[in-house]
């Protein structure tokens, strides 16, 4: 999918961003944009800050120095008028699905909106209906989290998060816990929805097959710079990216020669 590179084009960017925890960043220096209607993927090895990242743009860990802003809006140093705003804007599927097991899954669909939208409930149920059909779990609607598989529970969350009809999607791990085929189905359904609705995903995962399968592009993130290492296309990355992403994205593993040098 083509994207336009002008300004207008962007719905998130940071700029020099540092993240981390009580103050003392984790990762420092991290600048990138995420383009309406891409799949942005946030990748990097083993305790490179991907969750950490994450957290930070869905408004649960502030940012600690730089710039993030999520259309138009400054979330460094945010009031309250522009955090909610932010917040609007960013629907969130965690890694476990974090649905409510007490309640269908229609009722967890419906949750965001009862807080969030002054709309009727006959209404909030038709809208839940119509995202539940958009993830092919019209069927399951007054089934209880408990009663689906790992991968209908996974597109439950998926129609959760866009219960306010956010630009932004972030998702972490969608893939974690499931078997190959049931993978390759969740990607194409993000596939599908992103260029479908012209909603940015920002996916965080370290899942080859789906990096390749989703991506327009990916964020490099590593552990050893604390820092963006890379951003681009994953075959293009794949082919003359940096050594360590290369590296990565080919499962090439550590030389213990080189390592013991």
């Amino acid at each position: 999918m083509t994207h336009a590179n002008d300004e207008s084009s962007v719905i998130l960017s940071a700029d020099r961003l540092s993240i981390g925890y009580d103050g003392e960043a984790v990762m420092r220096d991290l600048s990138f944009d995420v383009r309406r209607g891409e799949v942005l993927v946030i990748c990097g090895g083993s305790g490179c800050g991907k969750t950490t990242l994450m957290r930070t743009i869905a408004t649960l860990l502030p940012p600690i120095s730089g710039s993030l802003k999520v259309s138009g809006v400054e979330l460094v140093g945010a009031d309250k008028r522009g955090l909610t705003t932010i917040r609007n804007s960013i629907g969130v599927m965690f890694q476990n699905g974090a649905l409510f097991g007490g309640l269908s899954v229609l009722e967890n669909v419906m949750l965001p909106m009862e807080a969030h939208r002054h709309l009727r409930k006959p209404v909030r149920r038709e809208m839940a209906r119509c995202l539940l059909s958009a993830v092919y779990l019209q069927d399951a609607a007054n089934k209880l989290p408990n009663e689906l598989s790992g991968g209908m529970q996974k597109r439950a969350a998926i129609a959760r998060a866009l219960a306010l009809e956010p630009p932004i999607v972030v998702l972490d791990e969608p893939s974690a816990g499931l078997d190959p085929i049931t993978s390759a189905e969740l990607d194409q359904l993000i596939k599908y929805i992103c260029h479908s609705t012209r909603r940015s995903f920002i996916v965080v995962t370290h899942e080859l097959p789906s990096i390749f399968e989703i991506a327009d592009r990916m964020v490099f993130l590593d552990a050893t710079t604390k820092t963006v290492t890379a951003v681009g296309k994953p075959q293009e990355l794949l082919r003359s990216g940096p050594e360590r992403v290369r590296q990565f994205l080919s499962r090439t593993p550590n030389d213990p020669k080189k390592e013991a040098a």
